[in-house]
């Protein structure tokens, strides 16, 4: 038996998934994700939708990240990117993201 709560929770997932991916179609050498955890922390994903959304580059991502260092670096870019836009986003941080735990 599957609780109405969690088949709520995964429609919400699949909305941002396809929201994301709508947003992504956008943007040029973009691939569309299936999972949004292993999408936005994979270190691509997220800087290049910012990019889409702000209409330009987060300074200093290594696209693709040749290390899991520099992936975790890109999402701290991002993440200092929409800092300094004074974006915050609620209830994630940017080793929160890295680390998949996306909220």
């Amino acid at each position: 038996v599957v609780s109405t709560q969690s088949t709520g929770s995964r429609e919400k997932v699949s909305t941002y998934i396809t929201w994301v991916n709508n947003q992504l179609a956008r943007g040029v050498n973009t691939q569309p994700i299936s999972n949004l955890e292993r999408g936005i922390s994979d270190g691509v994903t997220l800087p290049q939708l910012l990019q889409i959304l702000g209409e330009e580059a987060v300074p200093e991502v290594v696209i693709p990240p040749k290390t899991d260092a520099f992936r975790k670096q890109n999402i701290r870019l991002c993440f200092q990117y929409l800092q300094q836009r004074h974006i915050h986003p609620r209830n994630s941080t940017a080793p929160d993201v890295s680390n998949g735990n996306v909220k």
